[in-house]
């Protein structure tokens, strides 16, 4: 018979080695994760799990308990990331383990647990889901790279590439802390012309420190004429990169600094054995991006998110309505360094 259990610090190794052995484990349910969402925000991690008679971990989901004045004492699987399947092999597992954690909720008094998930997690009510606002492109990179470039499109994507390299963009590679920093100054330049707060430095800095010991990610940047104008930050884990951020120099756009970056990055996963080039998360309101995505010939799958049970304060700060579009009016107008400001202080509230 399995038992509910939460996992303490010094199970964090059987942890991982068990989220490897899951065919839906992912760098986010790691304890690398845990890691850079607990420096950067400080919200407390707990790791919630099914035992065996000796102890084995047969499933589990990490949560993050979030306090916030703003939006809410609240569970939330998991800060930062674009999805993260509760780690179970039948329906079963998975009504124990939720039991589990919602008297867990219970006993804590805490109200809201939002559960980011996939289209292949088949084990929740559907009529639990917030409307649909999200979905993910995975692209299939363990072919030829002619093979890849053909599938892109001709009149968007492969032009755009060409163009790139006509206008001479030169590839470079994040390869200490200080490097990073270019990254965050164009990450928070475009935030700002979005209208949206920026994620702190800080938070880069620690994903940097964190998951670049054991290789799990790079920053590569499009530079032009000696500067960097673009840059991405890639995550690695099992088979897949996942394409996590981007910014670009809004006076640069013209040099197609962002394909360029993209198309190198799928080259070089692919030459280094990975299966799947994960283009991220994207707003279904973007349909720009959307668009720009599909052109690389990959494919669409949902991201379901549910909230048990849903929140209005919480999408009134972190979705739309009158707090979303003052916060955008005002991130636009204010100087750059308020902003940044801003974001240091209040993100942590909207993860």
């Amino acid at each position: 018979m399995e038992e509910f259990a939460l996992l303490d610090n010094h199970r964090m190794g059987s942890w991982d080695a068990f989220v490897k052995l899951h065919p839906a484990g992912c760098l986010y349910h790691t304890s690398g994760w845990r890691d850079v969402i607990k420096m950067a925000y400080d919200h407390e991690p707990l790791y919630f799990a099914l035992q065996d008679a000796s102890d084995q971990i047969i499933a589990g989901l990490p949560v993050f308990l979030v306090r916030s004045r703003l939006t809410g004492t609240r569970f939330s699987t998991l800060p930062c990331a674009q999805s993260c399947n509760p780690l179970v092999g039948m329906e079963r597992h998975y009504q124990v383990l939720k039991q589990g954690i919602l008297e867990y909720m219970a006993q804590a008094h805490i109200n809201m647990w939002e559960m980011k998930t996939t289209e292949a997690f088949k084990f929740e009510n559907d009529t639990t889901a917030s409307p649909e606002r999200y979905i993910d492109h995975l692209l299939r990179i363990d072919r030829p790279a002619g093979d890849l470039f053909s599938a892109l499109d001709k009149s968007n994507i492969q032009r755009a590439i060409g163009r790139a390299h006509r206008c001479g963009l030169v590839l470079r590679l994040c390869d200490s802390r200080e490097g990073v920093e270019p990254f965050i100054r164009l990450y928070s330049q475009m935030r700002r012309e979005k209208g949206l707060l920026p994620q702190p430095g800080r938070f880069f800095k620690a994903l940097w420190d964190i998951l670049g010991q054991e290789k799990r990610i790079e920053i590569l940047y499009a530079e032009y004429q000696g500067q960097p104008i673009s840059a991405i930050v890639l995550l690695k884990y099992k088979d897949t990169v996942v394409y996590e951020y981007g910014a670009t120099e809004p006076g640069y756009r013209r040099l197609s600094p962002s394909p360029f970056l993209l198309w190198e990055a799928i080259l070089q996963a692919s030459g280094e054995g990975y299966r799947f080039f994960d283009f991220g998360r994207t707003d279904i309101s973007e349909q720009g991006l959307v668009q720009f995505k599909d052109r690389w010939g990959a494919q669409q799958l949902k991201l379901p998110y549910y909230e048990m049970p849903h929140s209005a304060r919480v999408n009134s700060l972190r979705r739309n309505g009158r707090a979303k579009a003052i916060m955008a009016f005002a991130i636009r107008t204010l100087p750059a360094s308020i902003c940044n400001a801003a974001g240091s202080l209040l993100y942590r509230h909207l993860v």
